[in-house]
């Protein structure tokens, strides 16, 4: 965040901010702290773009109607290892919550269980979910589609979304390693952040409308991004989109319009968005404790490697976000940028909700 303004603000006066606001949209309180839960824990982890920033998205699908804030996550389908949760259009973190948990408790009692998600809201950071898995004493992987952003290797149009995928993975009683990225080059919301601070985005992450790679991010909005290397990439959001749109009964690429609102504020139709979890008992493979340990000492080879000139060494998945988290439970502050303070104060007046002194 260094040269752009910003602010520093108290966690808890954050948190009760962000369930405020969820209760001017048309949320219960249980509601709103549930949900407003994954928004705090990505300000806390240093992950601003999945934060505060991020709750308009979900503020003006719920005040639209796009969103239902009464919808709650429920079984409708179930096996021994496989079930189908319905999220009832309901706010994702909730119906993300209450799969990964279920996905938990399901693997534990058969080994492995798939519990795949229809009709739910964005789920925002999955990082989230994985790492509750993996707490849970599971290997945690999800799949998210999104509406289309990126387009397939050899074309420009937009037929692929930003496809996250989450993992994690236990070891005992230290810190789970976690993976979160999105299967396109760049991020939706890291765009709109080079448009807001007259940034230019890097090489070869977008294409402009008339289909040649682009560094402009308002010509990049108004084209495609690139998936991240290349065919690899659009292979892996390929797959996404089959995991958590197709198998699910979803709906995928241009069938789902956006989860979300235009660059003018204008409401979009929204297609089935769908969801894909995994988890994975490593104690169906052997002991449990073996697996931590040999993972351990795999970790601690890797991390003792010899540096590459100019670097600091190497840094586990996660490990980042989750010092910073603990930075930020210590220090009680973090930053938060005065464009997206701008922004949420004048959501707030919408929705009647004050802001903090």
């Amino acid at each position: 965040m260094t040269n752009r303004p910003s602010r520093m603000l108290d966690i808890n006066v954050l948190r009760n901010l962000m369930e405020r606001l969820l209760v001017g949209a048309g949320c219960s309180r249980e509601t709103a702290s549930e949900t407003a839960t994954v928004f705090w824990e990505a300000e806390l982890r240093g992950n601003p773009l999945q934060g505060l920033d991020h709750m308009p998205t979900l503020l003006r699908c719920l005040t639209s109607g796009i969103i239902r804030p009464d919808g709650r996550p429920e079984i409708v389908r179930e096996g021994d290892a496989a079930v189908l949760v319905t999220g009832n259009r309901g706010p994702g973190p909730i119906t993300g919550m209450f799969a990964a948990d279920t996905a938990v408790k399901k693997a534990k009692a058969s080994g492995a269980a798939v519990v795949g998600v229809i009709d739910s809201g964005d789920m925002y950071m999955i990082g989230y979910y994985v790492e509750q898995m993996a707490r849970g004493g599971c290997i945690g992987f999800v799949a998210s589609d999104s509406a289309p952003y990126a387009h397939a290797t050899g074309g420009m149009e937009r037929v692929l979304g930003t496809n996250p995928i989450g993992l994690a993975f236990p070891r005992g009683g230290n810190d789970p390693v976690v993976v979160d990225f999105a299967t396109s080059a760049f991020s939706a919301s890291r765009v709109r952040h080079a448009l807001q601070f007259g940034d230019m985005l890097p090489a070869d992450v977008a294409l402009g409308p008339d289909g040649l790679p682009t560094r402009e991010p308002k010509a990049a909005r108004e084209g495609a991004f690139d998936t991240f290397g290349g065919h690899k990439g659009f292979g892996l959001s390929f797959s996404v989109a089959l995991l958590s749109g197709v198998l699910m009964g979803g709906s995928v690429g241009k069938a789902m319009v956006g989860m979300g609102w235009t660059a003018a504020g204008s409401p979009k139709t929204v297609g089935r968005k769908g969801h894909f979890f995994l988890a994975i008992d490593p104690a169906a493979f052997g002991d449990a404790g073996a697996f931590h340990a040999s993972a351990d000492r795999y970790l601690a080879e890797i991390k003792g490697t010899k540096p590459a000139p100019g670097s600091d060494g190497v840094r586990v998945p996660g490990e980042r976000s989750l010092a910073r988290r603990a930075q930020s439970l210590r220090e009680g502050k973090v930053p938060i940028y005065e464009f997206v303070w701008e922004n949420t104060a004048a959501l707030a007046r919408e929705l009647g909700v004050a802001m903090p002194a």
